[in-house]
């Protein structure tokens, strides 16, 4: 049996109200398109019932809701899941909201080996992500600078 192996990097707010989490796989070249590369790369934050942000998710796991709008993710949001508490699986822990590096025009991303994922756009786009979620731990409902 072969198994994949997946490297995360994670950063936690300094209240730990939300965790930036940074995903790296390979596949295998057999399956890639013409000039693409084996890297793939995704982007998440997980935000907890604690962070402000948290009660603007409507509770479905649509990409296109209001939340998810002013998000800075690389390409606009492509995932949003609800993670549910151990002991009351009705009640919501975390929504899990992220993005992929994998989408028309992405394949330079594709060629990024984990080796330099440090001062890459990809940890930048983190970053800036992280810089948000921090920014929104205290004003709720930030809207866009090209509002």
């Amino acid at each position: 049996m072969n198994w994949d192996t997946v490297t995360e990097f994670r950063h936690r707010g300094a209240s730990n109200t939300f965790c930036i989490t940074v995903k790296h796989h390979t596949i295998d070249e057999k399956y890639c398109s013409p000039g693409e590369g084996p890297h793939r790369w995704a982007l998440y934050v997980y935000i907890y019932p604690n962070h402000t942000m948290f009660q603007e998710f409507d509770g479905n796991t649509h990409i296109y809701q209001k939340a998810c709008e002013n998000m800075p993710l690389h390409g606009g949001c492509s995932y949003v899941r609800y993670h549910l508490d151990e002991k009351d699986k009705t009640k919501p822990s975390s929504v899990q909201v992220g993005c992929d590096y994998n989408h028309l025009h992405d394949e330079f991303y594709t060629h990024l080996p984990l080796a330099d994922f440090k001062g890459s756009s990809v940890e930048r786009d983190a970053k800036v992500l992280f810089d948000y979620m921090t920014r929104r731990e205290t004003v709720p409902n930030e809207q866009d600078d090209a509002e």
